[in-house]
């Protein structure tokens, strides 16, 4: 038993400074590895990523497509237009569209709607647009237009008065604007010489019976014995001369090609003498000359035909 204890302790004795050889170097070695570790590298920032984003294609509104209407029951059955002044408006009928315009104001569309019957007056309520037709006579019309009869159209809380006329609505572009050239001084005169233009055109019914309808002045020259020449042109292009007195009446009026022409004559501008009610409908650019707040005539636009 004491050879066994003693065997034990040699045993023992031999093995212990190994496994302390053997502790020491593994952590001479972890030692060694810790400080053999690299630093963790700094983060470097990466590039942005863009995300290209996906191409939408919108969808091109479709243009207002004309409506087909039931016109039967209508007071006033289309083709036709309507048109007043102070100011002047104008409004159109366009594949199922009523098409309100004003001078110097955009148009204002609106989708046209069976119309209520109410005292024989046809009342359209529509988008921004009230109006109301009426068959029959209308006051103020535009002289030798077909008058149908009268309507009401109210805008914008605002009230516009006028006359219903026969005719479809004009195609193509709108004429070109009047000309205020300085080579027409003329005029920005005219207004004031309307009995004088009055009387010329009175004299030139007395040539032919209704030669004046649709007449207008493409000169005049205000001369200093109390005289005043216009050129007056017919609706057949046929060109007057016409010397008015400015105490009343007419001294002479004959053909242009009679007369030499001068060169006040040569000179751009249209006056179309109108007392009340719109210009001619294929006049819509028409400029309204007034003379203490009384309508005296328009001048017509370059390319306009009344």
């Amino acid at each position: 038993m004491r050879r066994m204890q003693l065997n034990r302790s040699i045993v023992l004795a031999g093995i212990l400074p190994l496994v302390l050889s053997v502790s020491s170097c593994d952590l001479l070695d972890n030692s060694k590895n810790k400080d053999e570790t690299p630093e963790a590298a700094e983060p470097t920032a990466e590039a942005p990523q863009y995300v290209i984003p996906e191409t939408i294609v919108l969808e091109t509104p479709a243009a207002p497509s004309s409506v087909e209407l039931d016109t039967s029951s209508w007071a006033i059955k289309p083709p036709f237009y309507a048109a007043g002044q102070e100011p002047f408006w104008r409004l159109e009928l366009n594949d199922g569209w009523f098409i309100f315009q004003r001078l110097g104001l955009p148009e204002i569309e609106a989708q046209i709607s069976a119309p209520n019957r109410v005292d024989g007056v046809d009342e359209f309520d529509l988008d921004g647009v009230k109006i109301s037709i009426k068959a029959g006579a209308c006051p103020n019309a535009q002289a030798n237009e077909p008058v149908r009869g009268s309507i009401t159209l109210v805008h914008d809380e605002v009230s516009y008065q006028g006359c219903v006329y026969r005719g479809a609505t004009q195609d193509g572009e709108a004429a070109e604007a009047v000309e205020t050239s300085s080579s027409s001084k003329w005029t920005n005169e005219i207004g004031i010489y309307a009995i004088e233009v009055d009387e010329c055109l009175k004299a030139l019914d007395g040539i032919q019976a209704g030669a004046s309808a649709r007449s207008y002045v493409s000169a005049m020259n205000a001369q200093n014995d109390g005289k005043t020449a216009f050129v007056l042109r017919t609706r057949k292009g046929n060109d007057y001369l016409c010397l008015a007195l400015t105490a009343g009446g007419v001294e002479s009026i004959e053909p242009l090609a009679n007369s030499k022409r001068e060169d006040w004559m040569n000179v751009s501008g249209r006056f179309m003498r109108v007392e009340s009610g719109p210009p001619p409908r294929a006049c819509l650019d028409a400029e309204a000359v007034m003379v203490d707040g009384h309508l005296t005539g328009y001048l017509l636009p370059r390319n306009c035909r009344p």
